[in-house]
């Protein structure tokens, strides 16, 4: 605990005044480690945000895209020549549960072996690789890792402050939340509890008169692609069953006949999956920016939020070997 007040009052002294102290060359209580799938001027945008708040006095290191173990090595190797006594791992994911962050776990030796579904999923090509550790070889080495975005208010918040800059009168409008589908249905449904709690606060908090989450699934074709169903009367051209935006465009049609409809894709930064998006919903009349929610002052005091949590946290650090292959397929014991 009193470490804990420690580490506090020294984020507080370095943002006193909104001026960074000057350099010190002693050891120093931790060091920062951003990690993030995306990039581009928000992130950076982000990064500069992030390295004001924390002062020079706080090592600060970012990685970009997939774990790569020499990317991490290299950052950690980076941390502890500026003498950072604990490393503080944050990433600046939308899911916690996300496959890159199981084995980024791998990759630190906070878990045993690397991720099947990162391995053999997204990467197939890998399946049968051995991934080295980045922390094979450090002698002394204290580092954790905090969770990710997930349900956290800061997200809601950023959320409110897009949707308020799209509208108007909120108790005439509606918002649409559309994020990211996964192929695995567990991720699936724990992503739309995530959105579901920040349909919630948009609710509670913009007062509007209708607020709803949509998934679409990886690899959503162009709608004008998919299947017709002119099994309804008139001819109506309606999607598919296996029309992957086919809930998007409900969730739009159902609020359309009241007012203004605003969409707000659920990413940090625009990846391409905002405009997948929008051809989706090509003919519809809605307000949008397709911008992600980076870079947004309430995601930058998430991350102090986080120095402080990680501050708190025992050494996650398990695993110091080189790497460890796959754990074998279980095999099913035939009773005849």
């Amino acid at each position: 605990m009193r470490t804990l007040i420690a580490l506090s009052a020294f984020l507080a002294a370095l943002t006193c005044a909104g001026q960074a102290p000057p350099p010190n060359f002693g050891t120093k209580p931790f060091g920062v480690l951003l990690l993030t799938k995306v990039g581009g001027a928000d992130w950076d945008k982000t990064v500069a945000n992030v390295h004001k708040r924390l002062g020079l006095r706080v090592p600060l290191e970012t990685v970009v895209g997939t774990p790569s173990p020499p990317d991490i090595r290299r950052a950690l190797e980076r941390l502890k020549a500026g003498r950072a006594e604990k490393i503080i791992v944050i990433p600046v994911y939308l899911h916690t549960d996300d496959d890159e962050l199981d084995q980024l776990r791998y990759i630190l030796g906070i878990r045993e072996r690397p991720s099947a579904a990162f391995m053999n999923a997204a990467h197939a090509h890998m399946g049968g690789v051995l991934i080295k550790r980045a922390v094979s070889g450090f002698k002394k080495l204290t580092l954790v890792m905090t969770p990710a975005l997930d349900a956290d208010p800061a997200l809601a918040d950023v959320l409110l402050f897009r949707a308020a800059k799209l509208g108007r009168e909120p108790k005439s409008e509606a918002v649409v939340l559309v994020g990211g589908g996964s192929s695995d249905p567990a991720a699936r449904e724990a992503h739309r509890t995530i959105l579901g709690r920040h349909v919630q606060a948009l609710q509670r908090l913009g007062q509007y008169r209708g607020v709803r989450a949509v998934l679409v699934n990886p690899g959503a074709a162009d709608p004008r692609d998919q299947t017709p169903d002119l099994s309804q009367a008139r001819g109506t051209r309606l999607p598919s069953a296996l029309d992957p935006g086919q809930e998007l465009r409900e969730a739009v049609r159902s609020f359309s006949g009241g007012g203004h409809v605003i969409v707000l894709p659920y990413l940090l930064t625009p990846d391409g999956t905002e405009r997948v998006y929008r051809k989706i919903l090509d003919n519809a009349f809605i307000l949008w920016d397709g911008k992600g929610l980076l870079a947004h002052p309430r995601l930058v005091s998430w991350v102090n939020a986080k120095v402080l949590e990680g501050a708190g946290l025992p050494n996650m650090v398990r695993f110091r070997d080189e790497g460890k292959p796959q754990a074998p397929p279980e095999r099913r014991r035939v009773v005849r």
